[in-house]
């Protein structure tokens, strides 16, 4: 967690864990560099990111410009994530992260939880 503002988050080598727990906002957006696939993992706080499940489902997860339907909650548009609340309804989505240019995500590299130090 890089805290309020734009942060950079950067990976290790190890299995790293990428905390969002801080109100959403472009203000707040983070760039996440070395971001492993089904190594690493991006924690969404569950009272920031209230629509989306205990985890991200295959329903929750979209590669596109925008949701598609009501269910897409987390949206990768090239290398940027938004968080969609509403999915397809009226509310913008908002960005939250930049990643790498070439780092690979799926619904499976996100948990969902309470963030307590």
């Amino acid at each position: 967690s890089g805290g309020p503002g734009k942060d950079m988050l950067l990976g290790r080598g190890g299995k790293d864990v990428f905390v969002f727990d801080e109100a959403l906002g472009a203000a707040n957006a983070d760039k996440i560099k070395g971001f492993k696939h089904k190594k690493d993992s991006i924690f969404l706080d569950k009272d920031v990111f209230a629509a989306v499940g205990t985890k991200v489902s295959k329903k929750e997860y979209f590669e596109g410009k925008k949701a598609h339907d009501g269910n897409d909650h987390i949206i990768r548009k090239g290398n940027k994530l938004f968080y969609d609340e509403d999915g397809k309804g009226g509310k913008k989505q908002v960005l939250f992260a930049k990643l790498d240019k070439k780092a690979v995500t799926d619904h499976h590299d996100f948990d969902v939880g309470d963030f307590v130090i």
